[in-house]
């Protein structure tokens, strides 16, 4: 009898080949939180966003698109936190200078990594980067205030930072070495914004004056300095620092004549609310305080922008105002007026028609064009909305979602059918997509009916338009390759919030279910009854992952990584069997080759990569696959008889994408190091295009990748 499983090695290689690719993403537009926007003070047309998932982004003005900028960051060992990106700073004097700080999380926890700061001379082309010693939280409480970083208007080559666990920091060298600065108070670690107070002659105050603003209650919330951080002063009489109890800073913003705009809270948001909130400006000449809150309701507010071309001219953006929703607030004199801008406004899907149905929320920033006072952009928490006639009065005001190139969703499930649409997906937040075409935001928007975040997706081999979309709730099926979505009529009585995986056998006909903690349910009938299926009596009660091999629609297969056990069915679902295999690592995940009956492929991460084509009796583990985190199949190369496969993971010393065209005797590396793209949620290989390849990422949408010179839309 042959081993269970075995090890099928290859000769060593000094180098893995690589063949040139062609990375560009599937057409959504936005699908996340895009924390805050910044203009260049002095180029017209400069505008860089930050995201809480997805880095950094630069909009090309002759395009009208959005430039990803940190696609070189990885995914593996929480890597993709750089993606996290907490501040923005710009340095006025030279527009090709940029700088970013990043990281997710701040608190004691090791996968909690410490920040890092990238600067760059080419406009976020290229980047250098420093590990200071610092914490960001760029996807926690408080991501969608000001600015943390800014550059001394006078001297760029002086930047400073202020942290979410350690104060602020400077550097003298354009961003090379950092310092925390010790003149700052030690206990007030957790900064909202930094600020410059302008240069301007209309400013009656010190030309290089520092404001920093402190996430505390106690009353110290907004300190100055003079002399670029060496001393500084605790502000008098500011909001924050009153008998009914403390605010904080939320943003701060300099008008034409360098009075400065500010919202206060007692909480940051997005998701905490603050009971003690409003809008004040300061008169940095008389140093007075001026309460000018716009009209009272629900939420708080939270972005503040001052036009810096005309005195007065101001807009403010409420945050959890969930009835009647969250709203934009104009004024022409200083605060002393305002009036909503947004709810009466017309409001643009763009090319986006998804982002017509979602309600602007997590509207923490608002930013006027410093060239053009009708030019402004808010952000939420699904994209961001852009007007070029502010000044008009609504409904005659547009607003516009301005997301193009700027895809920010996390699809956790992807299916390119040999047949219908070349990509069906599941995402997080706003459920998922058919793209009839890659290079288009679907008219129709995202699935019907919606299930908000979606994570399971599939479709049967032999009838690849009946497909499965699932999350911890609910199941949806689908006959027409996700034009539309029905529910079962019936469920397993099993079936309750968590693992919930159901799978079409190869014919479509037949429907395996595995609930978690629970045998697997078998329907016969389109979902109409349900009937428990008997394991060996020594298969433990387990969470069973389903898959369904893609040519014979009599073979199930059900895998638990816990305890390592495969069972086979080769009668429909019927009945089960444990594999003659033994001693198998713990495998992620297993997937029947597409055309080929029997044929199992499985993942372990680390431990590699394995293979059967006896219906999973036994393995072969793949070398020099030294870890796979993700794989699928797509169209075989001219000659060959095994679909291509390509994972994500590491051959050698090397970690990417990779491409065989040989059912894994050989490998071609299909990315370089600037194309990493985060961590990855699912790969798709595509049945019709030879090489082309979609990625789920966490947080810049799907990527979509083909050799270079052969781009087919």
């Amino acid at each position: 009898m042959l081993p269970a499983l075995v090890m099928f090695a290859l000769p060593a290689a000094t180098a893995v080949p690589a063949q040139p690719y062609q990375w560009t993403t599937v057409e959504i537009g936005g699908g996340g939180f895009v924390t805050g926007t910044i203009f260049h003070p002095t180029e017209r047309g400069l505008v860089y966003a930050r995201t809480d998932v997805g880095g950094a982004y630069r909009l090309d003005p002759s395009t009208r698109r959005w430039i990803a900028l940190n696609d070189e960051i990885g995914g593996l060992n929480n890597e993709m936190q750089h993606l996290g990106v907490m501040s923005l700073a710009l340095d006025p004097n030279d527009a090709n200078r940029v700088y970013i700080a990043t990281g997710q999380y701040a608190g004691p926890e090791s996968w909690k990594l410490p920040s890092r700061v990238y600067r760059s001379t080419d406009r976020g082309e290229s980047w250098a980067l420093e590990t200071p010693g610092f914490k960001m939280a760029g996807n926690g409480e408080g991501r969608g205030t000001g600015e943390r970083m800014v550059v001394d208007p006078a001297d760029g080559s002086n930047v400073f930072v202020g942290s979410n666990d350690a104060g602020i920091w400077r550097s003298k060298d354009h961003g090379a070495t950092w310092k925390r600065l010790a003149s700052f108070p030690a206990d007030l670690n957790n900064l909202t914004f930094l600020q410059f107070a302008p240069t301007s002659h209309a400013n009656p105050g010190p030309a290089r004056r520092l404001y920093a603003a402190v996430q505390t209650l106690d009353g110290r919330s907004l300190w100055s300095s003079d002399d670029l951080g060496e001393s500084w002063t605790e502000m008098p009489g500011h909001p924050g620092n009153n008998a009914e109890g403390g605010m904080m800073p939320l943003q701060g913003s300099f008008d034409a004549a360098g009075v400065f705009y500010t919202t206060w809270g007692d909480a940051t948001g997005p998701n905490k609310w603050a009971k003690r909130h409003g809008v004040w400006k300061l008169s940095i000449d008389a140093k007075t305080w001026t309460h000018i809150q716009p009209p009272a309701g629900q939420g708080f507010f939270a972005g503040i922008s001052a036009d810096a071309r005309v005195p007065g001219h101001v807009v403010a953006t409420t945050l959890l105002r969930w009835w009647p929703g969250d709203e934009v607030f104009r004024s022409t004199d200083g605060g002393a007026s305002w009036k909503p801008v947004l709810r009466n406004a017309t409001r643009s899907p763009g090319n986006s028609p998804w982002s017509a149905k979602p309600k602007p929320h997590w509207m923490t920033d608002i930013d006027i064009d410093p060239f053009d006072s009708d030019h402004a952009i808010f952000n939420t928490g699904f994209g961001l909305f852009r007007t070029t006639n502010l000044t008009a009065e609504p409904p005659a005001l547009t607003w516009t979602f301005f997301n193009d190139g700027l895809e920010e969703t996390v699809p956790h499930g992807l299916v390119s059918p040999p047949e219908g649409p070349p990509l069906v997906s599941v995402i997080a937040d706003y459920c998922g997509f058919r793209h009839d075409r890659l290079d288009t935001s679907p008219a129709r928007g995202t699935h019907e009916p919606s299930s908000g975040s979606t994570s399971v997706l599939s479709s049967a081999g032999m009838v690849p338009v009946r497909m499965i979309r699932q999350n911890r709730k609910s199941t949806h099926f689908s006959l027409d390759a996700g034009i539309s979505w029905k529910a079962f009529s019936t469920t397993p009585p099993t079936v309750s919030n968590g693992h919930n995986r159901a799978v079409f056998a190869a014919d479509g006909r037949a429907i395996l279910w595995c609930p978690a903690q629970s045998p697997p349910y078998l329907s016969t009938d389109g979902g109409a009854t349900w009937t428990e299926r008997s394991l060996p009596q020594d298969a433990p009660s387990a969470t069973w992952f389903p898959c369904a091999d893609r040519v014979d629609a009599g073979l199930f297969y059900l895998w638990d990584a816990r305890s390592k056990q495969l069972l086979v069915s080769r009668d429909g679902g019927m009945t089960f069997t444990r594999s003659a295999a033994r001693d198998l690592p713990g495998f992620h995940e297993i997937r029947s080759v597409p055309g080929m009956r029997g044929h199992l492929w499985a993942n372990a991460g680390n431990n590699g990569f394995y293979r059967s084509a006896d219906s999973g009796a036994s393995f072969t583990k793949i070398a020099p696959t030294r870890a796979v985190h993700r794989f699928d199949f797509g169209k075989a190369a001219q000659g060959s008889q095994h679909p291509a496969v390509f994972i994500w993971g590491t051959i050698g010393e090397t970690t990417g994408f990779f491409r065989s065209d040989d059912a894994g005797t050989s490998w071609t590396r299909i990315n370089d190091d600037k194309h990493q793209f985060g961590f990855i949620n699912a790969i798709a290989g595509d049945p019709r295009v030879f090489g082309r390849v979609f990625l789920g990422t966490s947080g810049r949408g799907v990527v979509v990748g083909q050799p270079a010179g052969e781009a087919d839309r």
